[in-house]
């Protein structure tokens, strides 16, 4: 049985590929001389890449702006974003700002082939042991960690590029493509101008990460004193899961830190055992980084936001810490958004007193129409998970805001409904309010969640599209 529902999902993978790809070739006969007619345009002329400084010399949403020279293209900015902040390159003329950049701090287990450094202990990167502060800062540009499983801890920043222009809130530009089954028969070029890229990558010693992090903390306004950390899903590469982090960040205008966490998800619509598995070994890692961030940076408020198969490691390692006599105000954590959890509600219900002890707030966003759960639910023979909405309602325990928000989806073609969290300009509203304020229940800070009421079962909140 399982092994048919897996050929159904790899079916229907392949089908939304085609129709995918169905919609692109009605284009394609054109799309020879559009691409010679764009190669023709001559874009105005500037120099070097240059990158307005901070007092920090890191880059930050809506502080750091490059300007890219025509045809570069978009690691070329990585020399402008290292070494060189701070002593800013004057370009020649002064064309319009194309695009932001977003700098997202990770960590991550996943395997990281070309580190090639030396480890003070077994299980966290570093630099040599015995270091000074402030001496020897441990900076290395590092290709995107692979979806193989690592056995240590790294940490590391990434530079996102964030495209100003027709960009709708929400919405993660990449490349577009033809393709065929499994077969890309064409793919756009990456450009920065047009679409989220990572511009620059590098693995840092935990000591650096702090001071670059806490340096960027410092600078924060909108969100003093705040950081979030935000913990991918199912099928997410680490460049995709740095993609949303800075879509977040960027969307929430959020000025505090912005974090990251990427357990060893496949990437892949067909590796969904492996990526559960991955994200179970990742518990004890993620929680090394939490406690990391709570104990060593400056943030006096922290917020998590775990997304689909997120739950698992976050709700894992929260059950640890609690066992290790770590509290509330030990992790520091403020709100804790759970978005679309793929768990099983009874397992759910065993790991909520663990959630709701470990934050000042939680909040659950189910969906009826989110069809990665649907396909999850299917595996697991029936069984609800802790994001659907069924017809007896959402799950509803004491201590966690469970927000309906079928109706919020963004209405794009052939979308999941996975991901309307940060999908839909109205959550991301939402979810702005609940970390700047605070302010609970649901319909005391948004006027478009109605409150519910399930005989038997308690409260919970759905948003209605107006």
């Amino acid at each position: 049985m399982a092994h048919l529902i897996r050929n159904m999902h790899l079916a229907l993978a392949r089908l939304r590929t085609y129709l995918r790809s169905r919609a692109a070739v009605l284009i394609a006969g054109v799309a020879p001389m559009l691409l010679v007619a764009c190669a023709s345009v001559d874009l105005p002329k500037v120099g070097p890449s240059a990158v307005a400084p901070n007092s920090a010399g890191t880059a930050s949403a809506h502080q750091e702006v490059v300007k890219l020279p025509p045809r570069t293209p978009p690691f070329a900015i990585a020399d402008a974003i290292s070494g060189t902040v701070g002593v800013p390159r004057v370009a020649e003329e002064k064309p319009e700002n194309l695009y932001d950049i977003v700098t997202v701090y990770w960590g991550t287990d996943r395997k990281i082939s070309n580190a090639n450094v030396r480890t003070s202990t077994a299980d966290i990167e570093t630099s040599a042991a015995g270091t000074p502060a402030g001496l020897a800062q441990f900076i290395r540009p590092v290709s995107e960690p692979s979806i193989q499983r690592g056995h240590r801890l790294h940490l590391g920043r990434a530079h996102v590029t964030i495209p100003k222009i027709a960009r709708e809130k929400g919405t993660i530009q990449r490349p577009w493509q033809i393709a065929f089954l499994d077969y890309s028969l064409y793919s756009e070029k990456e450009d920065p101008r047009r679409h989220f890229t990572v511009g620059s990558l590098d693995l840092m010693d935990a000591e650096t990460f702090m001071e670059q992090s806490n340096q960027h903390l410092s600078r924060s306004e909108r969100y003093k004193d705040q950081a979030f950390v935000f913990v991918h899903g199912f099928n997410t590469t680490f460049s995709e899961a740095a993609y949303r982090t800075a879509q977040i960040a960027y969307d929430l205008e959020f000025d505090g830190v912005p974090y990251m966490y990427s357990w060893p998800s496949r990437g892949e619509e067909t590796g969904y055992f492996y990526d559960r598995d991955s994200a179970d070994r990742a518990r004890g890692y993620f929680l090394k980084f939490l406690k990391m961030v709570a104990d060593k940076t400056k943030a006096k408020r922290i917020h998590v936001i775990s997304h689909s198969l997120g739950i698992r490691p976050v709700s894992e390692a929260l059950q640890m810490a609690r066992l290790e006599g770590r509290t509330r105000s030990d992790l520091k954590i403020d709100q804790l958004i759970l978005a679309s959890p793929d768990m099983d509600q009874d397992v759910f219900k065993e790991v909520a007193a663990a959630l709701t002890k470990s934050a000042s707030g939680t909040t659950l966003y189910a969906a009826s129409n989110d069809l990665a759960l649907m396909a999850s639910r299917a595996l697991a023979r029936g069984k609800p998970r802790a994001g659907d909405v069924t017809k007896a309602g959402p799950l509803i325990v004491p201590g966690i805001d469970t927000i309906d928000v079928s109706q919020a989806g963004p209405n794009r073609w052939l979308t999941y409904n996975h991901a309307n969290y940060a999908d839909s300009s109205h959550l991301l509203t939402d979810l702005r309010l609940l970390l700047r304020s605070g302010v609970r229940p649901p319909d005391r800070r948004f006027p478009v969640y109605v409150k519910r009421m399930v005989e038997g079962a308690g409260t919970y909140w759905q948003y209605v599209k107006n």
